[in-house]
C-alpha cells in the first residue's frame, strides 16, 4: 500500500491556504491491481476541452475515476489558481471575471481537479449569477464523495448551495 499526498488549494478565507493531507491509497478505494483508464481519461479530457458547458461529461470524468489516486496538476496550474485567488480578492467585477476566465481554463485542462469547481460557484456567487454558481458547486458536491477527508470544506459548499439556492427561489417568486 502506498502513501499519497494531496495538495489541494483552496481560498484562504475557507481553511487558511493549501491543506496537504497525507493517506494511503486504500483510504481512497483505490483497486491497485485495476490498471489506469488512460484511453479513457485522454479521450473525456479531449471532450469537455471541446464542449466545456457539458456537465454531463464532467459527471461521466468524476465517476471514471472515483477512488484512484491522481497525478497532481502541475506547479504552473497552482499559479494560476493563486492569480484567480488574488483577482477574486479584490472583488472588482473585472477582476472577478479574470479570475473566473482562469478557474475556467483549469477545470477545462485538468478536469480531474475538482477543487477548481469550489473555486468557481465561489466566483459565481460573488458575481450574483446564480445559475452558475449552483451548477459549480453542485459538480464539486457531486465528486464530494472522495472527498470525504475535508468535511469542513464539503459543510461550507453544502451551505453555499443552499444560499444559492435561495437567491434562484427568489428570483421566481
Amino acid at each position: 500500500m502506498k502513501a499519497t499526498c494531496i495538495r489541494i488549494a483552496v481560498h484562504a478565507r475557507l481553511l487558511g491556504g493549501i491543506v496537504l493531507i497525507c493517506t494511503t491509497s486504500a483510504a481512497f478505494g483505490e483497486d491497485e491491481s485495476t490498471p489506469f483508464p488512460r484511453e479513457e481519461v485522454s479521450r473525456l479530457t479531449a471532450e469537455i476541452r471541446k464542449d466545456p458547458e457539458n456537465d454531463e461529461l464532467r459527471r461521466d470524468f468524476i465517476d471514471l475515476l472515483r477512488g484512484r489516486t491522481l497525478r497532481m496538476p502541475a506547479e504552473g496550474t497552482y499559479k494560476l489558481l493563486d492569480s484567480a485567488a488574488m483577482l477574486e480578492d479584490t472583488g472588482k467585477p473585472d477582476d472577478l471575471k479574470r479570475a473566473i476566465t482562469i478557474y475556467k481554463r483549469v477545470a477545462n485542462s485538468v478536469p480531474w481537479y475538482v477543487s477548481v469547481y469550489m473555486n468557481l460557484g465561489l466566483a459565481y456567487e460573488k458575481t450574483r449569477d446564480w445559475a452558475q454558481a449552483k451548477r459549480y458547486y453542485d459538480l464539486f458536491l457531486y465528486a464530494g464523495a472522495d472527498y470525504s477527508m475535508v468535511p469542513a470544506e464539503l459543510s461550507i459548499i453544502r451551505e453555499a448551495l443552499h444560499r444559492v439556492e435561495d437567491e434562484i427561489a427568489k428570483g421566481r417568486k
